[in-house]
């Protein structure tokens, strides 16, 4: 095994997802990361081409040691 295959086994994956615990006005989004109980106090940045609610599911990237929420998944609307 080379140092490259090393990196890349003990690299955290780049995305994941979480669900939204809480929407903050002019601050950002609360995150329950999958695997955990509760949420953090923390607001992450995000894609403000999209509205959020609480309880959506969405896909985060991790970038520059934090989160950024890029956008919901789940079913399509409906027209």
């Amino acid at each position: 095994m080379d140092l490259f295959e090393v990196q890349e086994k003990q690299a955290p994956p780049v995305f994941q997802f979480a669900t939204v615990a809480g929407v903050i006005p002019g601050e950002g989004i609360q995150l329950l990361f999958d695997g955990e109980e509760t949420a953090g106090q923390k607001a992450y940045k995000c894609n403000t081409a999209v509205t959020f609610h609480q309880g959506d599911r969405v896909k985060i990237c991790r970038d520059s040691g934090t989160y950024v929420v890029e956008y919901v998944v789940g079913v399509p609307a409906a027209e």
